[in-house]
């Protein structure tokens, strides 16, 4: 049925389903546009397929120093779903979640079935380590940047939420890396997430990375130095050729 709704297969994993709809309409796109009801759908073992969701995140929380980030792309989870509402073919789910080893993932939103679009906003919270657990077996959890997951079922985009402002469109590993990039050359931005976020500190190289970090935003002073922001070096091609020399 996902497959069908969005044209790609995006999910493995085994469904329970619950439907309760009707419709009317001489055709197909009045039966969709006229569709309501409600539903709900829970996801177990399974994966979200072509996208690292923890990845991506500590891709922009880390400024693009985590060199694993975007190794596997796919998602993997224990459980997934929420309750849904349909009117008129538009969908409304306010309690969507995800359960995954490294992830936490909560939202609310909307799909428009006869636009074949999407518009959720999504509240992350990321595992702290890679490996997502602690010596009890429990994630060690912090929050993550929110985003907005928007556009056609097809090519839906990311758009990171930085305390009420947006990143660029993010469709594609290079998209990922383009905004991480500005980010790192944002000073405000890498104060938000040096503030925020405790990741910048568990790189596989802390102290370089910290070094890394304090060389855009100038120390606590939250400015580059020199105070010129358009000069601020380019954290991303530090941080590459930081790894490389250690043989990373």
């Amino acid at each position: 049925m996902l497959q069908a709704l969005t044209g790609k297969g995006r999910f493995d994993g085994k469904a329970d389903i619950g439907l309760r709809l009707a419709a009317t309409g001489d055709n197909e796109r009045q039966l969709v546009g006229g569709l309501g009801g409600e539903g709900e759908i829970v996801l177990r073992d399974g994966a979200i397929l072509g996208i690292n969701i923890a990845g991506m995140l500590r891709q922009i929380m880390t400024l693009g120093l985590n060199p694993g980030a975007t190794e596997q792309q796919r998602t993997d989870f224990a459980e997934a779903g929420g309750s849904f509402k349909i009117r008129d073919g538009v969908l409304r789910n306010d309690d969507l979640y995800l359960r995954a080893p490294v992830l936490r993932l909560d939202g609310a939103g909307a799909v428009n079935l006869p636009q074949r679009t999407v518009d959720y906003r999504i509240t992350p919270r990321i595992a702290t380590t890679l490996e997502g657990q602690d010596a009890t077996g429990e994630p060690v959890l912090q929050a993550g940047i929110p985003f907005l997951l928007q556009g056609p079922f097809a090519s839906p985009s990311v758009r990171f939420d930085l305390d009420g402002t947006l990143t660029g469109a993010v469709g594609s590993t290079a998209d990922l890396a383009r905004v991480a990039a500005e980010l790192a050359q944002n000073p405000q931005a890498v104060q938000v997430l040096r503030d925020k976020f405790d990741l910048l500190g568990k790189l596989p190289s802390p102290a370089a990375g910290k070094a890394l970090i304090e060389g855009v935003i100038g120390g606590a002073g939250g400015q580059p130095k020199g105070g010129d922001s358009k000069n601020a070096p380019n954290l991303g091609d530090a941080a590459r050729g930081m790894l490389k020399s250690f043989g990373r």
